[in-house]
């Protein structure tokens, strides 16, 4: 196997993550999640996905596999939403419980005072079930207005390591972000407090990793990545320049969600144009490569490995003029492809990653980045002393 390592960053580099293209997981087949507008994995059973409609359905929230398929419905008892928009795992008042946060904060037309995020302990749920009915009846409600007036909403982030939520208002250009600090009482009215400002207009879905270290948002067109360091704020976290990773339109994409252990993220969509919904994954490569922006104009150009030949590991390096889909692989002699090192969508800039090939046998390999414009290639010769 391949295996990338960080390269140590120098001025002007910063960390980002690479993953696949994605892979068709499967058909939603219930016929009743029809505008999926939200997706959060669960902290209690591996494999298990929430999802709920938009706004004009009960306020209920479907629990599937990992493939689409439906395994339970939850019913919120008494409970009347306007327009759900989003829904996140996380922590609560009870410590060692696992709660669902489902986000009433649609507002098309900013004309609503009040807001609302429900809160429930997630209920255990087995991939053996299929198409139960699971009534909730303690429902907390959490209400709070927006300090600068009403706003439509799409997308919310709960922190598994303060236990606060962020709303990532959806209209305005740049989009807002608000923040409800822990513990968000029930029973009260709340007034959110101002966080900070993203760089994106649109945004429809977001997920922090349940380790709290990344964070997704996502507009129709785009997923953003954030790297969050250990005890460093949220809104913090997302002041720095996001990276933009691997995402194929959907019909009308407005959820995404972090697998539970990292390994990568699902999107979802709503069904429109007559066109059903598929979960999509998007599987992590091995591990993150370094990247610098550029300031003037350069050339797609793949340089050769350094050192080469090399005995166990060598740094590629390669320019990419402008954002386009940019993917690294290592063939052997055969034309066999045996290690895959980077596929994504690359912004303009200078990258670097490392093959680590202390499994592979000496001989000469060729390492080909392929790209919409052309594609390179460079000749690579392993050899090791015996």
């Amino acid at each position: 196997m391949s295996v990338l390592f960080l390269v140590r960053a120098e001025t002007g580099f910063s960390q980002q993550p690479a993953f696949a293209e994605p892979v068709d997981r499967g058909l939603i087949e219930a016929k009743e999640i029809n505008e999926a507008s939200g997706l959060a994995a669960s902290r209690l059973m591996p494999g298990v996905l929430y999802t709920h409609n938009d706004s004009g359905d009960r306020t209920r929230v479907f629990a599937i596999d990992d493939q689409g398929a439906l395994l339970a419905t939850i019913v919120l008892d008494g409970v009347t939403a306007r327009d759900c928009e989003d829904i996140a795992t996380g922590v609560g008042p009870k410590e060692g419980t696992a709660y669902l946060y489902l986000a009433d904060i649609g507002d098309n037309n900013a004309e609503h005072k009040v807001s609302r995020i429900y809160r429930f302990p997630e209920p255990e749920i087995q991939l053996s079930d299929r198409g139960q009915v699971i009534v909730i009846d303690a429902v907390e409600t959490i209400a709070f207005t927006y300090p600068d007036g009403p706003r439509d909403a799409e997308t919310l982030l709960a922190d598994p390591v303060t236990g606060d939520l962020f709303i990532v208002s959806k209209r305005d250009e740049p989009c807002r972000l608000y923040r409800l600090p822990f513990p968000q009482k029930s029973g009260m009215l709340m007034t959110a407090e101002a966080a900070g400002v993203l760089p994106l207009t649109l945004a429809v879905a977001g997920d922090l990793s349940a380790d709290g270290g990344e964070i997704l948002i996502k507009n129709y067109l785009t997923v953003f990545y954030w790297k969050r360091e250990v005890q460093q704020p949220v809104a913090q976290a997302l002041t720095a320049s996001p990276a933009i990773i691997p995402y194929e339109m959907e019909p009308q994409g407005e959820a995404i969600a972090w697998r539970g252990d990292g390994a990568g993220f699902y999107t979802l969509s709503e069904e429109t144009f007559n066109i059903e919904a598929h979960l999509y994954y998007y599987p992590r490569l091995p591990s993150l490569y370094a990247s610098s922006p550029v300031d003037r104009a350069v050339e797609l150009t793949l340089q050769p490995n350094d050192p080469n030949p090399f005995d166990q590991a060598a740094t590629i390096s390669f320019t990419v003029p402008e954002m386009m889909k940019v993917e690294l692989s290592v063939y052997n002699e055969q034309g066999q492809r045996v290690a895959l090192l980077f596929q994504q969508t690359a912004v303009p800039g200078l990258y670097r990653v490392i093959w680590q090939a202390g499994v592979y046998g000496p001989g000469v390999y060729q390492c080909r980045l392929h790209t919409p414009l052309k594609t390179l290639t460079q000749v690579m010769t392993l050899g090791r002393e015996r």
